[in-house]
């Protein structure tokens, strides 16, 4: 979308400034105003322009062009600032609950913050979330509760059981939700199924045809391949190993491996 700025000021009567409480009929020149633009065929003001379109929302592009920005910033901070404003939702239901913050974490690396077990010997970088300064006291522990769901817990003050299940409730699908919460697609299912005891499609009724889809995948997005695939697999590197040695690997034509693997299938 190119934006061309016009000639000359064109602005419509009746567009007071909510600062100086007056009518705008020249560029106004209050450089520390939050609504600040520079360009004075606009009046170098951002409600100006809006009031001139007549409308209440910006696109990526408009923002970019007034704020002379690169269009792929322009839409980094958006979404960096929407991703603000869910986590804030979530603060917000913790802020307007009836009771206060049910419990709070006291931070320190000498106690573990899942068993509470002291912690006297040197903890590895690896047992420690940095960004709160906690620590694991074993691996075990640490596969028990992910460093995002215990930071989850601190910015909340809430059991990461209320914290996704409300964020599951209210957030219209699962890719915002995870947005909202920073956490990747597959601890949503795990947590989900750990501490909620539910499933995601519980919440989510879409994935159902997402997941039957998924079942007719030769490979399904599992943890381990079928074990027809793995005898397969044993089958198929005795060829792959000798068409290598006889091309190489960089010669290995498509066409040559097609027939290799034509004629094992022919002989299983």
């Amino acid at each position: 979308m190119q934006l061309e700025a016009p000639k000359k000021l064109a602005l419509q009567t009746g567009f007071k400034c909510p600062v100086l409480r007056e009518p705008i009929v020249s560029p106004c020149h209050l450089g520390n105003c939050a609504w600040n633009i520079d360009y004075e065929w606009s009046a170098n003001c951002l409600l100006a322009y809006m009031h001139q379109q007549g409308v209440d929302q910006l696109s990526a592009d408009e923002i970019s062009f007034l704020y002379q920005m690169p269009i792929e910033m322009t839409r980094k901070l958006l979404d960096s600032a929407i991703t603000a404003l869910r986590s804030n939702a979530i603060d917000a239901h913790a802020a307007s609950s009836t009771s206060d913050r049910e419990f709070v974490y006291f931070i320190t690396d000498r106690v573990c913050c899942v068993c509470e077990s002291v912690v006297d010997e040197y903890v590895p970088k690896s047992l420690t979330i940095e960004n709160i300064g906690a620590v694991y006291c074993s691996k075990e522990c640490k596969d028990e509760m992910h460093p995002r769901l215990i930071e989850l817990e601190v910015e909340k003050g809430m059991t990461i059981s209320k914290i996704l299940d409300w964020a599951f409730r209210n957030y219209k699908s699962l890719s915002i939700a995870e947005n909202a919460l920073n956490i990747p697609r597959w601890l949503a299912f795990e947590a989900c199924r750990k501490y909620l005891d539910k499933r995601l499609e519980d919440y989510f009724p879409t994935l159902k045809s997402v997941q039957k889809q998924r079942k007719t995948m030769l490979v399904r997005r599992t943890w381990h391949a079928p074990s027809w695939v793995n005898s397969m697999i044993e089958k198929v590197r005795p060829v792959s190993r000798q068409v290598s040695r006889q091309y190489g690997p960089e010669q290995l034509h498509p066409k040559v491996l097609r027939e290799k693997l034509d004629e094992l299938i022919q002989n299983l």
